[in-house]
């Protein structure tokens, strides 16, 4: 009987597991909106979003959130000066929020057919069990 609530418990644990990696699709925008140097606001479609991973501690204690991110983006789609404007609770999602948004891709920004860097994007992402 032990071997098979053993079992059952390791089968229950990888199900939570595979719940817990939030598919992008169920919270990614397509696209942001950020200023070019010349302060034009301008669109830029997001075209790769890792999983986004929930954290271990927050899952074993049923605490959900939100973090809102500000970053730049570089004239080759990748994000810079990542930094965390707010979080809600505090520190619990910064870490997986941050990767989050380090392994994504964006579509070369530019502006009048010239490629440029963006900055002042802002992202807020929902942590939901």
């Amino acid at each position: 009987m032990d071997r098979k609530r053993k079992f059952v418990g390791v089968i229950l644990g990888m199900a939570v597991a595979m719940m817990v990696l939030v598919s992008p699709s169920s919270w990614a925008q397509r696209f942001v909106t950020g200023t070019s140097p010349s302060g034009t606001e301008v669109k830029v479609s997001i075209q790769r979003t890792p999983p986004l991973e929930y954290p271990r501690r927050a899952e074993r204690m049923n605490v959900e959130g939100f973090v809102k991110v500000g970053f730049d983006i570089s004239e080759s789609g990748k994000p810079l000066n990542i930094i965390v404007e707010e979080s809600q609770p505090k520190r619990m999602f910064d870490k997986s929020a941050t990767k989050l948004i380090k392994g994504m891709r964006f579509d070369a920004p530019e502006y009048n057919g010239e490629a440029m860097e963006v900055t002042g994007v802002s992202m807020t992402i929902k942590f939901d069990l």
